[in-house]
């Protein structure tokens, strides 16, 4: 017991270190004499993001308020860029978690697609609620946002009280 116990933690905090490193999302820029013309065209574009790994103060509140539901929501907006929250609700075990699969924009609109993981039948799991989240600073500027799974299922854009 005390092993699955230690077990548990241990892959607990590996999923939270690994899923709060602070990583560029993307490779430099693509700089050819094509790139306004594809951008007219509507095709796909590459994104700068990062996760953000120590979520502001200012933010942790709002996050408490929506880690219960499912979707999305533009935290923050600067010169900086914008912080976005995205999470898959309470989940009743550890072994949850979200993962960001890929970024692109299209038409002033960011695409988002995250994998959904669940734990195995046989995983051992910690006895906890779990709320897996994920949060990032995307540094293009855009309109609009859209999340979906793997699967082709779309995330909802949380909206809280003012």
């Amino acid at each position: 017991m005390k092993k699955q116990i230690i077990t548990g933690v241990l892959v607990l905090g590996l999923s939270m270190s690994i899923v709060g490193c602070d990583t560029d999302g993307t490779d430099e820029p693509n700089n050819s004499g094509n790139q306004q013309e594809n951008i007219e065209q509507g095709e796909e574009q590459e994104v700068k993001y990062e996760f953000v790994g120590d979520i502001p103060d200012n933010l942790i509140e709002t996050i408490n308020n929506i880690k219960n539901s499912k979707g999305y929501k533009v935290l923050e907006e600067d010169d900086d860029g914008t912080i976005v929250y995205i999470g898959v609700g309470e989940k009743p075990t550890g072994g949850y978690n979200i993962e960001v699969e890929k970024i692109d924009k299209k038409n002033d609109t960011i695409n988002i697609e995250v994998k959904e993981i669940s734990p195995g039948q046989e995983d051992m799991v910690t006895q906890i609620l779990t709320y897996p989240s994920v949060v990032l600073k995307i540094k293009d500027e855009f309109e609009n946002i859209k999340v979906t799974n793997s699967k082709g299922e779309s995330f909802e854009k949380i909206e809280t009280k003012s």
